[in-house]
């Protein structure tokens, strides 16, 4: 099951660190607007909306600063 491409993946880019912070944020904007939704439709949501942002955050903060760093070191 690690050997899987997609799992490899999603453990090389920031979905480790994202997933909580999204699903919180995810939680109280439904909260504040009063929706209520099963979690039949929250949990693909969630889980698709965490990994587009876990993927900008890889590629336009964790790759620039590592390469940053590669370079001074």
């Amino acid at each position: 099951m690690l050997r899987n491409r997609y799992l490899q993946l999603l453990g090389e880019f920031s979905f480790y660190m994202i997933h909580q912070i999204g699903i919180n944020f995810l939680n109280a904007c439904l909260y504040k607007f009063n929706i209520d939704l099963s979690w039949k439709i929250t949990l693909p949501l969630y889980f698709v909306i965490i990994v587009f942002i876990s993927y900008w955050v890889y590629e336009y903060y964790e790759k620039p600063i590592a390469s940053a760093l590669k370079k001074k070191l």
